[in-house]
């Protein structure tokens, strides 16, 4: 990131209420305790395959659900997809499939 890093990224983040979920994805493992201390809910070190994402992105919706704090969406949501794998994204949530 050219005038942040990640981990400065979330310290700004964590100012937010609710606090946004949080998974870093870096070829750099040097900095995963500091990203769990920050309460990133996984950190996936590059080059990571498609079930490893999919169970980071299902742990990240399990948390969110948890707290209890999905807002309404209003906007519509976005669908990607790119081999087997579909990626929805609304204002509230992520959800991933792999076909």
């Amino acid at each position: 990131m050219p005038e942040l890093s990640g981990i400065e990224v979330v310290e700004r983040l964590r100012k937010l209420e609710p606090t946004p979920a949080v998974i870093f994805t870096t070829a750099f493992d040097q900095y995963a305790v500091t990203a769990f201390e920050l309460e990133a809910i996984d950190y996936l070190l590059k080059p990571f395959g498609t079930r490893r994402f999919l169970a980071a992105l299902e742990r990240t919706r399990s948390v969110i659900e948890l707290r209890g704090v999905l807002p309404p969406s209003t906007a519509p949501a976005r669908s990607f997809r790119r081999g087997r794998t579909r990626l929805v994204i609304a204002s509230s949530c992520v959800t991933a499939t792999l076909s």
